[in-house]
């Protein structure tokens, strides 16, 4: 997960923050879940329902455009393509203006599409019961920050639909400890449940993933 304060960013506009800098982006996401009531926000801000979906969605896609070029830089110094999903190594001390493959000059900006909410069990039919027990399953393995992603956030749950969670590890959890928070919730639900952490989400999907995913 980027540390914003340690981190920096650079963006494809050549807008960026320079490693060290206190700067944070954070406050911007608030979170909406489709539901048609009053939000409070990151900031603690409680604002109207109109108002709370387009400061949702304006604050996303300024945190993902913010974090583009960071997310397009994969581990050992490769890049990849938002366009095509090609990867590759670039010459060394020459800037990638274009991907090699399709050309594109937007290969690090992410292609999110917006998210539609259906009006079929959701959040709080699956989750709202058992949301303190799923807390506290996932503090025992030692995840937190625990969001939810997929057709339970979009509200288009079907029988045969699966549970997608997106959680931070704590230092010390093992993927064993993920394996067994999965069975946990497996059990608390009644349902497939996938856990996933935020270094494990795939570079191409993680935009998308971080867009759509609201804090449980």
């Amino acid at each position: 997960m980027l540390n914003w304060a340690t981190d920096g960013y650079s963006d494809s506009c050549g807008h960026s923050n320079a490693r060290g800098s206190t700067a944070d982006c954070s406050h911007f996401l608030g979170s909406y879940d489709g539901r048609p009531e009053s939000v409070q926000t990151a900031d603690h801000l409680t604002i109207d329902p109109g108002a709370a979906v387009l400061k949702w969605c304006i604050s996303k896609f300024i945190y993902l455009s913010c974090l583009s070029s960071v997310m397009a830089t994969l581990s050992g110094g490769l890049l990849g393509c938002f366009r095509c999903a090609y990867v590759w190594r670039p010459r060394r001390g020459a800037p990638s203006r274009i991907c090699p493959r399709c050309k594109s000059c937007h290969w690090d900006a992410p292609k999110i599409r917006p998210i539609r909410i259906g009006h079929g069990a959701g959040i709080s039919q699956i989750l709202g019961p058992v949301r303190e027990s799923i807390r506290e399953a996932a503090n025992l393995r030692g995840f937190e920050h625990i969001r939810v992603f997929g057709s339970v956030r979009r509200n288009e749950v079907t029988p045969r639909s699966d549970v997608d969670f997106l959680v931070a590890r704590r230092p010390g959890a093992s993927m064993l400890d993920r394996a067994g928070l999965e069975i946990d919730l497996e059990g608390l639900l009644g349902r497939t449940v996938d856990v996933v952490t935020d270094e494990g989400l795939h570079w191409l999907v993680r935009p998308q993933v971080l867009f759509e995913a609201v804090e449980l």
